[in-house]
């Protein structure tokens, strides 16, 4: 007996098992995909805070270096910035504070010769999450 010849019309379909297969895979590479979209997002914010501190440390030392210093082994002198990095020009905490970056004169040492000092400062930078960020810096007064 002879099988009739398939009609040349004739479409062929994926089979259940195929289909199963192929949403299987999708479906893990997308959980494998928002799982590292999670993983980015932390990694952009604690960038964008690193680099917000560095601007905020580089204002700070420069606010220092053009006005007095904090007095040495006295009480840490506070300087308040918005969440932007602006400098609040008022000398205490408010709404818009998000940072507070404490400037403290550890100690002084003599730098060549007799008449020149280095003063070490240290600046804790704090933010609301609780987190502190320290940062030690020598200055010529």
């Amino acid at each position: 007996m002879k099988r009739p010849n398939p009609s040349p019309h004739r479409q062929r379909a994926f089979s259940l098992v195929e289909v199963t297969l192929a949403l299987g895979l999708v479906s893990f590479i997308l959980v494998a995909l928002l799982a590292l979209f999670g993983v980015g997002m932390q990694a952009s914010r604690e960038s964008a805070n690193d680099t917000m501190l560095s601007q905020i440390t580089a204002q700070t030392l420069a606010l220092v270096q053009s006005k007095n210093l904090p007095p040495i082994d006295g009480a840490a002198q506070p300087y308040f910035f918005t969440v932007q990095g602006e400098r609040q020009l008022i000398n205490a905490a408010n709404a818009e504070t998000f940072y507070t970056a404490n400037v403290r004169a550890e100690s002084t040492t003599a730098a060549g010769d007799a008449s020149t000092y280095l003063i070490l400062l240290k600046i804790d930078i704090t933010w609301p999450s609780g987190k502190t960020s320290i940062v030690s810096s020598m200055v010529k007064p």
